[in-house]
Parts: structure tokens; sequence; C-alpha cells
């Protein structure tokens, strides 16, 4: 069961303090470290997940502790003869003493809005279906259902399947974008 913590405090920042970020890049270790990982397979990991794309981030606060957070990216996405203004969330990290109490959900709400207020049409993600549906679903994401394709920072070629996508101010759009068959090129990095 989320238990949900009154003294939550759920900020959005442009950029880290070397502290802050040094915090943060320990959350984001603690989610996505591999220890059986090769030195190739994390090789690629920095490669497919290298996107220059960030404008900020959405943290959780309780108290002076950071708990956990996420990436908030933009990027401008060539799609149906126009361009979409792409929103995005990546490194979603909570703290494993805070897991389980709505951290991840209330953080995504805010990191949603402050989205919305920027003007990107559709959010986009990668993520497990196990974790889209435990967590993302609840904030209007919904599998992409095909292939996306994108490219590293060494400009190799990726394919994935784990793609989602929430409408922030053009749900019609979203909607069409959900309901194509083709590959979607994200025309950059992954987040």
């Amino acid at each position: 069961m989320t238990e949900h913590l009154p003294n939550l405090a759920i900020t959005i920042v442009g950029t880290l303090d070397p502290a802050q970020q040094e915090i943060f890049d320990r959350l984001l270790t603690t989610a996505f470290y591999k220890p059986d990982q090769t030195e190739e397979e994390r090789w690629a990991d920095n490669d497919r997940y290298s996107s220059d794309d960030k404008v900020g981030y959405a943290l959780a606060h309780s108290g002076d502790e950071l708990v956990g957070g996420m990436i908030l990216l933009e990027r401008a996405l060539p799609y149906g003869g126009r361009t979409v203004r792409l929103g995005g969330i990546g490194g979603v990290a909570t703290d494993p003493a805070w897991r389980g109490r709505g951290i991840a959900e209330s953080t995504l709400r805010a990191a949603m809005e402050a989205l919305r207020q920027r003007g990107a049409e559709v959010a986009y993600l990668c993520a497990i279906p196990e974790l889209g549906r435990r967590l993302y679903a609840k904030a209007g994401f919904a599998p992409l259902g095909r292939p996306y394709t994108y490219r590293g920072r060494s400009g190799k070629g990726y394919t994935d399947h784990d793609g989602w996508l929430a409408p922030l101010t053009d749900p019609a759009l979203c909607a069409a974008m959900l309901a194509d068959t083709a590959t979607l090129d994200l025309a950059g990095s992954n987040w």
C-alpha cells in the first residue's frame, strides 16, 4: 500500500549544484546499477541514454534529504509532416529506503505539469511493462506498442520496444501517435 508523506516537498529546478548532482547521481546509480553488467553493456547503456535535451529536474525531498527525482527533457521531434514538442521523463529514481510511499508518483505528477507549462505537447519515456503499468499509466502514459529508433552519442543506431507516450497539451496528437503503426524515430538519443 502506498503511504503518502505529508512532509514531502517536490521542486522543479533547471540545474543542480555539484553537491546536489552528486546526491542525484547516487540515486541513479542505486536505481540503475547492474553488478553483473559487462563493460560492453555498460558502454552501450551510457551511449543509449546520453541526451543533451535536459531542461531540468523534478526533485522530492523529505526535510533536507533528497529521496527521489527524475530528469525533465524536451526536443523538437519531426512527426507527421510537422514538428512536435516532445517532453521527456528520464532517470527516475527513488532511494530504496523510501520506495513504496508514493514519492515517484508525486514527483511524476509535478514533472508532467512542468513539461505541460513549458508547452510540450506529448510526453515520452521508456520503461519495462510492469513499471509502466504500476507507475506511469497512473499519469496517463500508454505503451507505444511498436518499435522506436534512436541514435546514441556515438552515432550508433538502436531499436527498442519499451516506449510510452502521454498527452500533455495535445491529447489528439498523442492519440494519433499511439494509433500509428510505423516505427517512431526519436530523432536523437533515448531518455
